[in-house]
């Protein structure tokens, strides 16, 4: 399949993205805690959305800004984005700004802090104006806390794993090279390592009706013992079955394909007779998988308009007598 990118990867390559970045780490390690209602202990529930999104924000401020001369293009300095030694900010300003409720960003700040991640700090302020605030947020992050649910470390590898490195090992044909590591599982390898044994097809001879409907479900083609792919069969369709499906547009549940090859069994009468069964009792509005009743209305002889009563309330269909 190509890989040359389409018009929309092309428009997309010039969309400039704004915004926080969020880690897909975070929703593994920023979950709530719920309690199993059987054993009563605390487990992890849902990623907890909220403060994922705070801390999206605070860490986009506590990432430096970088200065560069503009003569050389050399870094003269890193500086900080806000103003004090930490991050002022208020609930509301973080309620303003994604939609919250002061409730929620409380919340939310707080489970940040019991995990270890940032630390909230209450100062009394005093402004240019000698104006006192008291509490005034502030709101420090612990950049080693953040490190750990954002590159979490690797699991070691067992000993008799060979890890994986920018050459691969080739066979001991001398005539074989190897270029590239492969990255793809191909479909023949996923079925050696998969392949099971396909039971072999019932006898022709045996009629639809008399197969158990496990073997209807697990019927496979059986193939020479020179194929070493066994590819599946799709299952045999009586032609009632394929008569519902012209009149219904859906296949009947496959547990009652056999009934109704019994029932209706090949005969082009009886075929075109439960046709127009099924036909007329899906145009009355009436459920499409009721097997069951479409099978009575075919033993009474079919489906006919019912009389026509002295108001509109009962119209409709109603099943032949014997």
């Amino acid at each position: 399949m190509s890989r040359m990118a389409t018009e929309t990867v092309r428009r997309m390559g010039q969309i400039n993205f704004i915004g926080n970045i969020i880690p897909h780490t975070w929703y593994q390690f920023l979950r709530r805690e719920t309690t199993d209602e059987e054993t009563r202990e605390m487990k992890q529930g849902k990623p907890h959305t909220t403060a994922i999104i705070l801390l999206s924000e605070i860490a986009y401020w506590y990432r430096p800004r970088i200065v560069r001369d503009e003569q050389t293009g050399q870094v003269i300095r890193i500086e900080k984005r806000f103003a004090a030694d930490l991050l002022q900010r208020t609930y509301m300003s973080f309620a303003n700004q994604f939609g919250f409720t002061k409730r929620q960003v409380r919340d939310a700040l707080k489970y940040l802090e019991e995990k270890k991640i940032i630390t909230l700090e209450l100062r009394t302020v005093t402004t240019k104006t000698d104006l006192v605030l008291n509490n005034v947020l502030f709101i420090d992050l612990d950049a080693d806390a953040l490190a750990r649910i954002t590159t979490p470390d690797q699991p070691d590898i067992p000993e008799n794993v060979s890890p994986i490195t920018k050459e691969c090992n080739t066979y001991d044909a001398p005539s074989h090279t190897c270029t590239e590591i492969p990255t793809e599982i191909t479909s023949e390898e996923t079925q050696t390592q998969q392949s099971t044994v396909a039971p072999a097809v019932p006898d022709d001879t045996i009629p639809f009706s008399d197969l158990p409907i496990q073997e209807i479900d697990m019927a496979e083609e059986e193939t020479s013992s020179q194929d070493a792919q066994k590819k599946p069969l799709k299952l045999p369709q009586p032609p009632a079955v394929r008569a519902f499906r012209t009149a219904a547009h859906r296949f009947p549940a496959k547990s009652w394909w056999a009934e109704i090859d019994k029932t209706v069994g090949t005969d082009e009468k009886a075929l075109a007779k439960w046709q127009q069964i099924i036909h007329d009792w899906v145009g009355s509005g009436w459920n499409p998988v009721n097997i069951k009743g479409m099978l009575e209305a075919y033993h009474k002889g079919g489906i006919k308009p019912r009389a026509a009563p002295a108001d509109d309330s009962m119209k409709g269909w109603v099943c032949w007598d014997n």
